[in-house]
């Protein structure tokens, strides 16, 4: 297989971790509505003001340890109108042999706020939130709520489709150094 440290000593990108809609836990109360985008015959979440989700993401092999990752949902407004869709993410992402606390992180929630584009259907991705690394390293686990907060700063009165979230982080190398 020849020598795998060309690749283990380079930083090689960026890459994704995600949690699609159908991966999504929905609470017995206080979820999206599963509904059809248009007459597409496509379905997906359509999130109120209010509405939340669970998500589990594993981190992958090639996280260069330690570094901090962003998140931001992929979204589109139900219908043609004007406005910002607030979405917040409360976690905890959890290393291996780390144990899960009594309180979870929390970002602003203002870090995902959206504005629409006046058009039905159109996908939205939502500005990126820093989230901390410290500690952490490949294989680790973030579970979270993600929510359409029901405030102020959340303008729009259409439904928000959700389609994924997904978290972007620095590469150390291609793939699961084997051995490793």
């Amino acid at each position: 297989m020849g020598d795998r440290s060309y690749y283990r000593n380079r930083k090689i990108g960026i890459e994704d971790m995600r949690c699609g809609s159908t991966s999504a836990k929905v609470p017995t109360t206080g979820g999206p509505t599963w509904s059809q985008i248009g007459t597409s015959g496509i379905y997906t979440h359509d999130f109120g003001k209010g509405d939340v989700i669970w998500l589990e993401m594993q981190m992958s092999h090639g996280y260069l340890d330690g570094t901090a990752y962003t998140f931001h949902v992929h979204w589109a407004p139900d219908d043609a109108g004007a406005g910002n869709v607030n979405w917040k993410l409360t976690y905890q992402a959890v290393a291996i042999a780390a144990a899960f606390s009594g309180a979870a992180s929390s970002d602003t929630g203002t870090d995902l706020l959206d504005a629409t584009t006046s058009t039905a259907y159109v996908h939205h991705l939502t500005p990126e939130s820093t989230l901390s690394g410290a500690g952490l390293t490949a294989s680790f686990v973030l579970i979270g709520k993600l929510e359409r907060v029901d405030d102020a700063a959340d303008t729009y009165t259409g439904g928000a489709f959700f389609f994924s979230a997904d978290c972007h982080y620095r590469k150390a190398w291609r793939g699961t150094d084997i051995g490793r």
